[in-house]
């Protein structure tokens, strides 16, 4: 994981602890506290910012991290984003009624005007992304006055 992510794991000043699980003899991941944040699949030369951390090596053998991994991992990373820079739970901002509209080259995300959520706006995470590769389209976020026509 990118250093970056250093402000998302879930340790204290005290305790900077990561968890070394060995799969093979050269092969090892590493989790943060939760044993569920997955920071590090490869060798046992570790990125340099984890240097900084007390890095506890588990017992046993145990299997490459799998799907369920990087699922758990990819929620728990968005959820403390959102949590630390907006003050707002993933639920909160995926639980938010609006429409979809979608066509061959754009996807457009519309919203009641009463949907409008200063944490949202402040985090500029309601921000037009524009042309977006792996979903193939511009995506845009459009709050309107309530009017009934559906998209």
């Amino acid at each position: 994981c990118p250093s970056d992510w250093q402000v998302l794991i879930n340790t204290t000043k005290q305790q900077k602890k990561l968890y070394r699980y060995k799969v093979t003899n050269s092969v090892c991941y590493i989790t943060d506290r939760t044993n569920k944040l997955l920071l590090y699949v490869g060798d046992n030369e570790l990125p340099g910012w984890m240097a900084s951390h007390q890095i506890l090596d588990q017992a046993g053998n145990h299997d490459y991290p799998g799907q369920e991994y990087l699922q758990t991992t990819i929620q728990l990373l968005a959820s403390r984003y959102l949590y630390r820079y907006a003050k707002i739970s993933l639920r909160n901002l995926i639980n938010r009624g609006g429409r979809i509209a979608n066509s061959n080259t754009h996807l457009d995300v519309l919203f009641d005007g009463s949907q409008i959520d200063i944490r949202i706006r402040m985090a500029g995470l309601d921000i037009d992304p524009g042309w977006v590769p792996w979903c193939a389209r511009v995506v845009q976020f459009h709050y309107s006055d309530g009017g009934s026509g559906d998209a």
